[in-house]
């Protein structure tokens, strides 16, 4: 049912919701497509949370690193600050193009897993049909790589985090969160 309310007054009326007649899809070829657009959303929602996590601890150690400035002592902080950086930075520049600034840059800089699996989704949800083999198999290409690079997060940075932690409360301060 659909309501429009304009004032005091108020309408109700039953509708059905029709497949295009246009498009010979079946209900079980838009179900696919939906099921497979649903797929691609949920990872790239973990993608982009990932190069989230990658900016906030990236923040943190960029903050220790402006705190600690020159200071003599600081330096095994300063060593792995910067270990960790690049790890980061590595991890995220797979995830995410992050040289593209303008419109153009695309034509410039190569795009990333995170831009692939948008423009996947874009592709599946073009017309209305069951997704191709092809869409499935770049799907699950773009997304085994991108568990890797989550996975690398979780392990080889999160050595690299708490190397930094060690670092930094030998100094007495608090450390880096990753949450």
């Amino acid at each position: 049912q659909v309501r429009l309310t304009v004032g005091d007054q108020s309408f109700t009326q039953p509708f059905e919701v029709r497949r295009d007649p246009r498009t010979e899809a079946t209900d079980d070829d838009l179900r696919a497509q939906f099921a497979l657009q649903l797929k691609i959303r949920d990872k790239l929602s973990e993608t982009n949370a990932t190069i989230a996590r990658i900016r906030k601890v990236r923040d943190q150690v960029g903050s220790w690193k402006d705190r600690l400035g020159d200071r003599d002592d600081a330096q095994p902080v300063l060593e792995a600050a910067e270990t960790l950086e690049h790890s980061l930075g590595e991890v995220e520049e797979t995830l995410i193009q992050t040289r593209w600034k303008v419109n153009k840059d695309p034509l410039t800089a190569p795009a990333k897993l995170n831009a692939k699996l948008a423009t996947l989704g874009s592709v599946v949800a073009s017309a209305d049909a069951r997704p191709t083999r092809q869409s499935y198999e770049v799907f699950e290409t773009l997304s085994a790589t991108i568990d890797a690079e989550r996975e690398r997060m979780s392990g080889t940075v999160q050595q690299d985090v708490d190397r930094f932690n060690d670092a930094v409360r030998r100094h007495g301060f608090l450390a880096v969160s990753t949450d």
